[in-house]
């Protein structure tokens, strides 16, 4: 069986200084890509407000980029 983990890397994109240092694995497995994918938008969304200020966002060019890495699973 195929699964998906949703993985988000916090990113800033100050000029001359383009990285995405931080990952967090998020604790969720998805069964289909389309699910992952939809989710990775509302946790970047929600991870960007409930942990930095426009003030940080802004001055720092905080963006979050998220990828859904697809794995087997054995069938049980």
């Amino acid at each position: 069986m195929t699964k998906f983990i949703l993985m988000l890397y916090l990113c800033t994109s100050v000029p001359g200084n383009l990285k995405c240092e931080q990952e967090a694995i998020m604790p969720f497995e998805y069964l289909d890509y389309s699910t992952c994918v939809v989710h990775g938008y509302i946790h970047a969304r929600n991870h960007l407000m409930q942990n930095y200020t426009v003030e940080e966002v802004n001055m720092d060019k905080l963006a979050i980029r998220f990828e859904c890495k697809e794995f087997k699973t054995e069938n049980t």
